[in-house]
């Protein structure tokens, strides 16, 4: 899918008037010129946000990286009793294991081309 804006704002370069970003199988393939990218390929779904800015890389999140592993123990259950889970498992990690964590839920961010959180 071709996502077209007046602005794109590359991290790496300068930015982009009337510019799109290529995204396919949920990772950023190309950034560039709209006109270009839309010749360039011509079957790709385009939506296009108008007078909107586009920044790749960048999402807008509230995240709690230090939480990755963390992901999957606990799920299916109403809210309260997921933070109160949360609450008990996290007691047992020290130090050390909250560091490792985050670390980890940075590397998954970046594997998957978030590159601010």
């Amino acid at each position: 899918m071709l996502l077209c804006a007046q602005y794109v704002l590359p991290i790496t370069s300068e930015p982009i008037h009337n510019g799109a970003v290529l995204v396919r199988d949920g990772a950023i393939r190309d950034v560039g010129d709209a006109a270009m990218l839309k010749l360039r390929y011509p079957d790709e779904k385009v939506s296009d946000f108008g007078q909107a800015a586009i920044l790749p890389g960048f999402v807008d999140l509230h995240t709690h990286l230090e939480n990755a592993v963390m992901r999957g123990i606990v799920h299916d259950v109403p809210y309260a009793t997921w933070i109160m889970t949360m609450r008990e498992l996290s007691a047992k990690m020290d130090v050390a294991d909250w560091y490792d964590s985050a670390i980890l839920g940075g590397l998954e961010s970046l594997s998957s081309g978030i590159t601010t959180v």
